[in-house]
């Protein structure tokens, strides 16, 4: 692991999102430059872009996996069986179609 993905890694969900809206406004500006036929100043800027974001996503949702099974190991999230919740949306829909 490089060390600056350690660094990324260390850094607040609110942080991360606050870079990719940063990333992502730089990587609008760079496709709009390549678009109007501006030469680039750095013509590989765009794909490097378009990864460190991917980069970025990746370490939220891996944040987001682990306080998810962190809260199922202690018992606070309580999560319906799938048949519960396929049975519910069954009458859902039966509902619906009477109502018509």
């Amino acid at each position: 692991m490089s060390k600056k993905l350690a660094e990324f890694r260390q850094l607040s969900p609110e942080e991360l999102n606050h870079r990719i809206v940063e990333l992502r406004t730089e990587l609008a500006k760079e496709k709009a430059q390549a678009s109007s036929g501006t030469k680039a100043h750095n013509p590989g800027k765009i794909g490097k872009t378009k990864k460190t974001i991917a980069r970025f996503l990746t370490i939220l949702k891996e944040k987001s996996l682990s306080r998810n099974l962190v809260k199922k190991s202690k018992g606070i999230v309580a999560e319906k069986p799938k048949a519960e919740n396929a049975a519910e949306k069954k009458t859902v829909s039966k509902d619906v179609k009477g109502k018509k």
